[in-house]
């Protein structure tokens, strides 16, 4: 999929009649907040079909979201673009713990939260026309994540742990021109990290074109 991007980016440019490549060439920034599919029950309920006794999980993550992001233009209104997200850091917070070793019971309840942190993606996006100065932007592509995840047990700090994995990403959201260069929007972006977690993403756009 890599190869085939790439293959496309060095192409020939959307507008012909612009003599440099940085023409094509946009950047821009959305900040917002995120909501997970991880839940404090869900947490404790996954940890106890496991075998592990807990009588309380909790999960303690910043919801402040923020994305810098570099596209270029290609025909037809189809763009690519890079993107750097940060989805908030996660805390698991767990209460009642009675195993013999409590070493099984951290990791597994790291791995259950993992899936947020740091997002690097590669998506595809399309621009679709609704008026003179709107588009809707619509866009889909696959991501890195790496968590850096702390595991509590009654208020004391009993593990920290960093995975990392792959997903999958899809957005969509109004964008309105302001002038030539500027542009804002809003969006929603829906982020799928692994089968346990999965968040969405609430944010407002700025956006530069360079032509």
């Amino acid at each position: 999929m890599l190869a085939i991007f790439l293959a496309v980016f060095s192409s020939s440019p959307a507008r012909a009649d612009e003599g440099t490549w940085l023409s094509n060439v946009y950047g821009g920034i959305r900040a917002g907040t995120s909501t997970s599919s991880m839940t404090a029950s869900k947490l404790t309920q996954d940890l106890q079909a496991d075998g592990y006794q807990v009588t309380a999980a909790g999960t303690q993550r910043g919801t402040a979201s923020g994305t810098l992001y570099l596209g270029y233009e290609l025909p037809d209104h189809f763009a690519v673009e890079v993107a750097g997200t940060y989805v908030g850091r996660t805390r698991a917070a767990l209460a009642g713990v009675l195993p013999a070793n409590l070493n099984p019971l951290l990791e597994d309840a790291a791995r259950i939260v993992r899936g947020s942190g740091d997002i690097i993606s590669l998506e595809a996006r399309y621009r679709w026309p609704l008026a003179q100065i709107i588009d809707l932007d619509l866009r889909a592509g696959p991501y890195v994540w790496i968590t850096k995840t702390n595991v509590y047990v009654d208020g004391a700090d009993q593990l920290n742990r960093t995975d990392e994995g792959i997903g999958y990403t899809l957005g969509v959201g109004p964008r309105f021109a302001l002038g030539q260069h500027v542009g804002v929007g809003i969006g929603a972006d829906f982020l799928q990290s692994n089968s346990d977690n999965h968040f969405v993403v609430f944010s407002a756009t700025l956006e530069y074109h360079f032509r």
